[in-house]
């Protein structure tokens, strides 16, 4: 049994099949982490393009769980009609979430007031979840400049957001279905090789293509240097783990579709307190 969490897709060389119609088993996998949520949302939203119809299935466990998390609400928005969920979906009573997780969204990057309130969320949770330990400030600088990147960059009309609260940890998710870290880096910085360096290379600081960017992954990957505490990026070919701010990689990664998937993991029982940067970009 597989559990759907950043090591599993880390590991694992992803293939897309493209087709008139494709079968996606599921039934296997025991549990989602934030980082598989988006990554599955991911999957779906890119498949949905390129196929007429979807079939996944999952284990009568976990359907129960996405159901209870909202999770299908942007496949019942956007692509009913397309992808079919078997065994039948249970008709259930949604679970009070605040205070554990933060249920699943699909933002739009046009709705600014979306993108704020969901920022403004991500921070109050960590900080709620940390007791204080984690400074919402600093959570809502550093997701503004990172979901700022995505918007400028990524070439997408939406992200995908997951957060869940554990005993002594907080995991946020921030996805998109864009064209990647490494295609941005690696067209203005030319010794940049590979997708995984091209990664690492996007979270030094000053690194950015654009004027006055790149700091959101630097500050970021610096502030997490706690044993258990790590920045997860899978994005084209390139999948890196930075744990206390050294870089991991994921040798057999690869992916059948272009996209970044990101995955925080903070420490809520440790208190620090970080300098906040004057020079995000806020919505």
């Amino acid at each position: 049994m597989a559990i759907f969490n950043h090591q599993f897709i880390g590991r694992k060389k992803w293939e897309v099949v493209e087709k008139d119609t494709i079968d996606i088993n599921c039934s296997s996998i025991t549990f989602y982490d934030p980082i598989g949520l988006s990554f599955l949302a991911g999957l779906l939203d890119f498949q949905s393009q390129v196929s007429d119809s979807i079939v996944i299935h999952f284990s009568p466990e976990v359907l129960n769980y996405l159901e209870r998390i909202d999770f299908f609400r942007f496949l019942d928005e956007t692509f009913s009609i397309q992808i079919t969920i078997k065994p039948e979906r249970p008709r259930i009573r949604r679970r009070e979430l605040k205070g554990s997780l933060l249920e699943f969204h699909r933002i739009e990057f046009s709705d600014k007031y979306q993108m704020r309130d969901i920022i403004q969320e991500l921070a109050q949770i960590t900080f709620e979840r940390s007791k204080g330990a984690i400074p919402s400030e600093f959570v809502n600088d550093v997701f503004a400049e990172l979901l700022d990147n995505i918007r400028r960059h990524s070439g997408k009309d939406c992200f995908f957001t997951v957060a869940q609260s554990y005993q002594n940890t907080v995991k946020i998710s921030i996805a998109d279905i864009g064209i990647g870290i490494p295609r941005k880096i690696k067209s203005q910085f030319t010794e940049v090789q590979t997708d995984s360096n091209a990664i690492i290379y996007s979270t030094e600081p000053g690194v950015s293509t654009y004027v006055e960017g790149g700091w959101g992954l630097t500050i970021l990957r610096d502030y997490l240097e706690f044993s258990g505490e790590y920045l997860f990026i899978a994005s084209n070919n390139g999948c890196v783990k930075f744990i206390n701010t050294r870089p991991y990689v994921y040798p057999n990664y690869g992916c059948g579709f272009s996209g970044t998937f990101v995955e925080i993991c903070f420490r809520t029982d440790v208190t620090r307190t970080p300098e906040i940067e004057e020079n995000f970009l806020p919505f």
